[in-house]
């Protein structure tokens, strides 16, 4: 694969299809079988253009989301069974591959491990995306594809303007976990449906947004809480349990963008509290205001980061 890309400035796209998740480990044999469900659906034929969009990878857990889709101009009367994704305006670096779809992966992997590095960029973690037109043989699996990775100068912020704010305590609804860090993924939204389910069980009402809050983290494991706040102690049902967050003095800073760009965020909120003199308490939260519920497009995610001060 040619490694000196074209630079382009995408337009915002609307896209239907079909949207999967994917373990690293196996994605080329789901891959394929989401290609071809895709396929039978009679959508693709001469002259069209189709996509291969990528989202939500979470490297820790190993997991990415893939969608099979069409460019459409309106979801106003699309089949309710079909995935829809808003991709954002966005500046891409755009690849040519040629070859067959089962080098892809290796192709990407080139881009992200060798020219992202040297290239002064960093990906900007909104959907990226394989074009594929009438250059590409879906017979036969081979062509040329299009790799349209999304970017941003390599010295573009992450996150707004941090602030130091003081926080109210709040009661919460809470499960407490431990977990080795590549389980994250598996194991925070079933915890999350679990503390959902018992408020609504009691009749209370999240008075706030689903938080993570972090006692301590080491390379292997994440100790922390996963809750939403409630206007009522909660009483003790299943794991789930009532919690606090405690008032504190802390440094906000917010997060716009899917989730596999939370640790670059929170790396940049770091040198940010070191350059300008805060110390941080060993703990910290994040709470999620808006994401996936609310908008198919990661650009419109935003979660707050909080660093309590000492």
């Amino acid at each position: 694969m040619h490694m000196e890309p074209r630079f382009e400035d995408g337009r915002p796209m609307l896209m239907l299809g079909i949207r999967r998740t994917h373990r690293y480990d196996d994605a080329g044999e789901g891959l394929a079988r989401q290609w071809r469900d895709f396929e039978a659906l009679g959508l693709l034929g001469p002259g069209v253009v189709s996509y291969g969009v990528m989202c939500g990878s979470n490297p820790q857990a190993r997991t990415m989301e893939y969608m099979c889709a069409l460019e459409v101009p309106t979801f106003d009367g699309a089949p309710a069974d079909l995935g829809r994704m808003r991709v954002p305006a966005q500046r891409y670096a755009v690849f040519s591959y040629e070859g067959h779809v089962s080098g892809i992966n290796a192709a990407w992997m080139r881009i992200w491990n060798e020219w992202i590095p040297q290239s002064g960029h960093r990906i900007a973690h909104t959907p990226e995306f394989e074009r594929y037109d009438e250059r590409f043989d879906p017979k036969t699996e081979s062509g040329v594809v299009e790799i349209w990775c999304s970017i941003v100068p390599g010295d573009a912020p992450m996150i707004d303007p941090p602030q130091i704010v003081s926080t109210d305590a709040r009661q919460t609804a809470v499960i407490r976990l431990t977990i080795p860090r590549a389980e994250i993924q598996q194991v925070m939204g079933p915890a999350i449906g679990e503390v959902l389910g018992a408020v609504a069980a009691q009749g209370l009402t999240p008075i706030g947004s689903v938080f993570s809050h972090h006692f301590s983290m080491s390379p292997e494991t994440f100790d922390f809480e996963v809750g939403v706040p409630v206007a009522s102690t909660i009483m003790a049902f299943g794991r789930v349990r009532a919690g606090v967050l405690p008032a504190v003095r802390a440094a906000k800073a917010v997060y716009r963008g899917s989730y596999e760009g939370l640790g670059p965020a929170w790396a940049e909120f770091a040198a940010w509290l070191k350059t300008a003199g805060h110390t941080a308490a060993p703990d910290l939260w994040e709470c999620y205001v808006s994401g996936a519920e609310s908008s198919p497009d990661p650009a419109n995610w935003r979660t707050e980061l909080y660093r309590p001060l000492v």
